[in-house]
């Protein structure tokens, strides 16, 4: 319940409005004004699950387990972001163009989401404490820093409001592309290795 309170705060504290007054279909509007929150549900659920699987990924081998980490984490993001642009789609099939515009906002702030809540599954902390470290670093620290030189840096979803979209800033998007896929890095640097002793 907390989690579903704290995503219908995030549109309000980070200044995001579901119908924005532009000139592109409401529905569509709606989608990507909400993929950001609905997907860092998505990333909390798949962590919670990941955290309680934690005998099962340590006998997995490294890369084993970084893959499947990662692919959970796309899974649970995804999913329920698929929902809205589904939405979307059946809301509105005469705007279906307002769909290749969003894909590249979408699919980089999903790799944020992803490379982000990879490394707080390294945290060696219950699982409320990293869902908990999870929604600061990807909401809370976004919402604070607004607006200051450190703000893109820490706001995944900024390309997810039509104002910051990648078409506007291609250069930001690919600093913020960088910025991911090195996070995706160090958190596969920091796997463990496989800790179940094998039978004598």
């Amino acid at each position: 319940m907390l989690g579903v309170a704290l995503v219908l705060l995030v549109p309000l504290a980070t200044r995001l409005s579901p119908f924005p007054d532009i000139d592109v279909d409401p529905a569509w509007s709606f989608a990507r004004s909400w993929a950001y929150p609905v997907g860092l549900l998505g990333a909390s659920l798949a962590l919670a699950f990941l955290s309680r699987q934690a005998a099962v990924l340590d006998g997995l081998a490294p890369r084993t387990r970084w893959a499947g980490e990662v692919g959970s984490l796309l899974g649970g993001v995804g999913s329920l972001q698929a929902c809205l642009v589904a939405g979307a789609l059946v809301s509105s099939p005469g705007a279906v163009g307002e769909l290749a515009p969003l894909l590249p906002d979408l699919l980089l702030s999903d790799l944020h989401l992803v490379a982000v809540g990879a490394l707080v599954l390294r945290l060696a902390t219950p699982v409320p404490v990293r869902l908990a470290v999870l929604w600061v670093l990807l909401w809370g620290l976004p919402v604070l820093t607004a607006g200051t030189s450190v703000s893109p840096l820490l706001d995944a979803g900024r390309f997810l409001r039509e104002s910051e979209s990648l078409s506007s800033g291609p250069r930001a998007g690919l600093s913020a592309l960088a910025i991911s896929t090195g996070l995706l890095l160090v958190g596969f640097l920091l796997t463990p290795p496989r800790t179940l002793s094998r039978p004598r």
